[in-house]
């Protein structure tokens, strides 16, 4: 009679007459050994006799596998998949082991957990496919995985046993690790000559914290400086160098755990240097490894628009009592950046000059109050563009006066809603007055008019006859 074991491992024969009878086992999973029978042979059977109507349930049989898996679960700290001399092991950690018999399916667990070494290991395994898995609960908080033998990275690793085979070399390696972000962002334009603000964001996605310091780094850019810092950080400031380190409430370095953040924001001051813009780069590190460099720098460009302009004021001629005069007013945008908002151009004639009439370009609106000339345009003028305003004034002062007309040029930068401090401009070399000094010339110091001219070639003849007829006696008489 023959009969195949359940997926219980049990097994049976009914109906049988008495007697003598031997009970044989075969097919048994490769790499086991008989454990126990009933008769202490444990040679894979066994003989029982059998009374009339009688039963004998207790024929059992064990059997015990003859390989063995297991070895390390380490810290592999510099993630390289190799147990290095001063990285240590990882006690506690729990693995369950799960053998497939090949020819029915059926599996068995080992639950074992690492030592103080770090190792772990199941022995009297049959031959089969092996899967051991880390209980992730186990293992330290934030751990990673760098290293397991199938390469999966997924806490778990296959392997076929063969029949008798001890595998030593089913090690896991973990280690912190973190992913840090910077976000480095602003609001609006910058102003040159105030106080701006640059926020930094740090995120930690984890899965560890990131250990003290945590750093940003952050190399200003030429024309911007290091005011003071809000925030949890405690900033230093060498040059332009500035160096910030995440601080708890007592101001002590502190770590960034998983899915925390924390916001930096600098204020700087702006020069003109600055203008027309600049690129700030901020960088955060830690000790702790992190797994994607790539976005822990970022990069802020930053527009800083600055126009400075200039004005030049000439006469176009010359002051002559009691006659018209014109003056000439140039302005131009000598850069970096194209104006914005109102300029305004200003011309207070001074005692001695009366304004007759004003010629500006299409967009330029002028008017004129108590011989103060105001002409404004809110056009833009690219760098390198300018304006002329001609003003025509009647000369009232008295020949010999010596008259100073000063023209002023405003305005053309405003940011963020709100103009620039025209103190800033000067400062960044910003032309805004010009002046014309000019002595009043008489009347008749005028050029010669037709009239004038002939009456003057009328006494050259004059004179040149004398001359000829004195010239003439001279020779009869001699």
């Amino acid at each position: 009679l023959v009969t195949t074991t359940d997926a219980d491992g049990g097994y049976l024969f009914d109906h049988l007459p008495a007697g003598d009878y031997d009970v044989a086992l075969s097919d048994v999973p490769a790499g086991m050994v008989a454990s126990y029978d009933v008769d202490g042979g444990a040679d894979s059977g066994s003989s029982v006799t059998l009374a009339a109507a009688g039963a004998d349930l207790d024929q059992d049989f064990s059997f015990v596998g003859t390989g063995a898996v297991g070895d390390l679960v380490w810290h592999d700290r510099d993630a390289d998949g190799t147990v290095d001399p001063g990285e240590p092991p990882i006690a506690g950690v729990t693995i369950a082991v799960t053998w497939t018999d090949p020819s029915s399916g059926t599996t068995h667990t080992w639950i074992v957990v690492t030592d103080a070494d770090g190792l772990w290991g199941v022995d009297r395994v049959p031959a089969g496919a092996i899967r051991a898995v880390v209980v992730t609960a186990s293992v330290p908080a934030g751990f990673a995985p760098t290293f397991d033998l199938d390469g999966g990275l997924d806490h778990e690793a296959a392997l076929t046993l063969g029949a008798g085979e001890t595998r030593l070399d089913v090690d896991f390696g973990y280690r912190e690790e973190v992913d840090l972000a910077v976000d480095k962002h602003h609001e609006g334009d910058f102003v040159v000559g105030d106080e701006n603000r640059w926020t930094i964001d740090v995120t930690n996605a984890g899965p560890s914290t990131a250990a003290a310091p945590v750093t940003i780094a952050d190399d200003l850019p030429a024309g911007i400086g290091f005011v003071r810092a809000e925030g949890p950080w405690d900033c230093t400031d060498t040059d332009g160098r500035v160096r910030c380190v995440l601080t708890d409430d007592a101001g002590v370095p502190t770590s960034l755990a998983a899915d925390a953040d924390a916001r930096l924001v600098l204020i700087v001051d702006v020069a003109a240097e600055a203008a027309p813009g600049v690129v700030n780069t901020a960088t955060v590190s830690t000790p702790t490894p992190d797994t994607d460099p790539t976005d822990d720098t970022d990069d802020d460009p930053t527009d800083v628009p600055l126009a400075v302009l200039s004005i030049t004021k000439s006469l176009d001629g010359e002051l002559r009592a009691g006659a018209e005069a014109v003056y000439l007013l140039a302005v131009v945008n000598d850069g970096p950046s194209a104006t914005s908002g109102t300029i305004e151009v200003v011309d207070e004639l001074p005692a001695g000059l009366t304004h007759v009439a004003t010629d500006a370009p299409d967009g330029v609106n002028c008017r004129v109050d108590d011989d103060v000339v105001r002409c404004r345009t809110d056009e833009v003028l690219d760098v390198g563009d300018d304006i002329t305003i001609g003003v025509t004034v009647r000369v009232s002062a008295v020949s010999g006066a010596d008259v100073t007309n000063v023209a002023t040029v405003q305005g053309g930068n405003e940011v963020n809603g709100a103009p620039i401090d025209p103190d800033v401009l000067g400062a960044a070399g910003a032309r805004p007055s010009d002046d014309v000094e000019a002595t009043v010339l008489s009347p008749n110091s005028l050029a010669l008019t037709g009239a004038q001219v002939a009456l003057l070639l009328v006494g050259a003849s004059l004179l040149i006859g004398i001359g000829a007829t004195t010239l003439l006696v001279r020779r009869r008489l001699a």
